[in-house]
């Protein structure tokens, strides 16, 4: 990923946070789903104003050994095109951050709209794979790097779930809305059998637009 990205968030960042606000709606938010995919997932949301919030996100998904979960297995056949496969694709790391503004519509600060913005990196490098056919069978090698950028715009209201000991309480926040993410893919595999070895490169870009529905948990920081 680009320095400029990085710059990007650190800049937003700094000026939010230099913001002083007496709101106490300071949330923590996971989305538990994500972790089904092996990803985990955190946000911090921080006033701005009475009504705006900001949240920043990071995320990390880990990789695993093996053929895909009953899901993963699922999404695939959802999923014609090898370049949307990467969340249940088992040996791909995924590093994401976001930012996303909120602006609560009502004095409760229950229904907001969002504008999010995120880049992602999938990654895996030098992993065997084995290919067979009737007539022939050889061994390859396989490096997959995906840069993701993209934004989305959703609309989800804060519901209390809990109030835990501490005097905290925990919410739940369904949500919804559709996106547009731009995709830069390089594929590259070396093939081998007995007699011969040869790499095959495949690059390119594509925009596709999404739909997005969900629940995150929020925890909130102040009492």
């Amino acid at each position: 990923m680009k320095k400029s990205v990085f710059l990007f968030f650190l800049l937003i960042s700094c000026n939010c946070f230099a913001q002083v606000d007496t709101l106490k709606n300071n949330y923590l938010r996971i989305q538990p789903s994500q972790v089904l995919l092996r990803e985990l997932a955190l946000e911090y949301e921080q006033p701005v104003t009475k009504r705006l919030t900001i949240g920043l996100g990071v995320g990390y998904r880990f990789p695993k050994r093996g053929q895909p979960s009953e899901i993963g297995e699922l999404i695939s056949m959802m999923a014609a095109d090898y370049r949307f496969r990467n969340v249940v694709n088992p040996p791909y790391h995924g590093l994401r951050l976001s930012i996303a503004p909120r602006y609560y519509l009502n004095p409760r600060k229950t229904l907001f709209i969002s504008a999010e913005l995120f880049v992602r990196y999938w990654w895996f490098n030098n992993v065997p794979s084995d290919y067979h056919k009737t007539t022939n069978s050889y061994g390859s090698i396989k490096s997959e790097h995906m840069d993701v950028r993209g934004g989305k715009l959703l609309i989800g209201y804060n519901s209390p779930l809990l109030s835990l000991p501490n005097g905290h309480k925990l919410y739940y926040t369904p949500f919804g809305g559709f996106g547009l993410r731009s995709k830069e893919y390089l594929y590259i595999t070396q093939y081998n059998n007995i007699s011969t070895s040869r790499f095959e490169k495949e690059s390119g870009k594509i925009i596709t637009p999404s739909i997005h529905m969900g629940i995150f948990l929020a925890y909130t920081l102040s009492k």
